[in-house]
């Protein structure tokens, strides 16, 4: 069966032709449909660990999800400070992926995870609670955290080349953050000693810049275009662009992805940038309507939660999976 977008254009315009349906709007956020086979396609297992010994409680319900053929891989999820010493955890994780003959995405999540010895080193930062956070800008409002970068750029550049020893192909790479690897410019950011949107915008396009030059015609990297946006959203139109910029339009070399499928449905950007879409967290839904937003949206991929292939509506999300498959890849 030819890629979903291919039949897809391919049906519009027999249609068309035939004279009997008007041509409906584009989806929400997708100017063009995007070319397919599409980076990092299909369904995905997503599960969170903070060590080693966590994922081996996990490898018996992740062996079994990954046992359903609809599904690409295992997108595991980590804190910086659990792959900062060494990648056995994710050494272990491709084991498990490749028992299967699926494939592994990693994603390493900074803010709050980020190691203590990055601010030891003098890395800007708030903090909330107890918790230092980095922050994408210095005290005077100069743009950038150039310790934070020299080690965010030490740990890409490590996982870039494990990568691709290991068949890895979407590299998931955070913000500055705050719990997680989505953005963040919450209260608790622009109320740090010399927050300027503006300083902080600038300092998120040098991650970008950052997990670019790494990435090639045999690894996407991945930036999210969810979180906290603290009542400003021209960023995201800003990323898109300069990832066009950079790379060129639909470039499998970087894309980007929304969290919150299932309560937030839109697709993370209207730019032509791959683009996918991560569960908002890993109940049992109606998985029919899912992956029909999914399709709406032209996503390339989606995470789905761990928990969610035991839910009572599993076998509808494996058959879902199977045909979304079948359609990306």
């Amino acid at each position: 069966m030819p890629p979903f977008t291919t039949l897809r254009r391919f049906i519009t315009g027999l249609a068309l032709l035939a004279g009997f349906v008007a041509l409906t709007p584009a989806p929400t956020g997708a100017a063009t449909l995007a070319p397919g086979p599409q980076p990092g396609c299909g369904t995905w297992v997503l599960q969170q660990v903070s060590s080693k010994a966590a994922l081996e409680r996990q490898a018996p319900a992740i062996d079994a999800a990954l046992a359903n053929s609809g599904v690409a891989g295992l997108s595991l999820r980590v804190p910086w400070t659990a792959i900062d010493a060494d990648f056995s955890v994710l050494n272990r994780a491709a084991q498990l992926a490749k028992a299967r003959g699926k494939q592994l995405s990693v994603r390493f999540m900074a803010g709050e995870s980020t190691p203590a010895r990055v601010f030891n080193e003098g890395a800007h930062y708030y903090t909330v609670g107890t918790k230092k956070i980095p922050k994408p800008f210095s005290n005077t409002g100069i743009a950038g955290n150039p310790v934070f970068e020299r080690n965010f750029q030490a740990v890409v550049t490590k996982l870039a080349a494990w990568s691709r020893t290991n068949g890895v192909k979407v590299l998931h790479l955070p913000w500055y953050g705050y719990k997680w690897a989505e953005i963040y410019n919450g209260t608790d950011v622009q109320a740090a000693k010399g927050y300027t949107y503006d300083a902080w915008l600038k300092g998120h396009l040098k991650l970008l810049d950052m997990g670019i030059a790494v990435s090639g015609s045999d690894l996407t990297v991945e930036f999210a275009l969810s979180g906290h946006w603290g009542g400003n959203t021209t960023a995201a139109k800003t990323i898109a662009n300069r990832i066009i910029t950079t790379t060129g339009t639909w470039s499998r070399r970087a894309m980007v992805q929304g969290n919150g499928l299932g309560q937030w449905n839109a697709p993370a950007t209207n730019s032509n940038v791959y683009h996918a879409k991560q569960m908002v967290d890993g109940g049992d839904y109606d998985w029919a309507s899912i992956y029909r937003t999914l399709r709406t949206n032209d996503e390339a991929y989606v995470e789905v939660y761990l928990s969610s292939f035991a839910g009572p509506r599993k076998a509808s999300l494996v058959t879902q999976a199977q045909a979304f498959k079948i359609e990306r890849c």
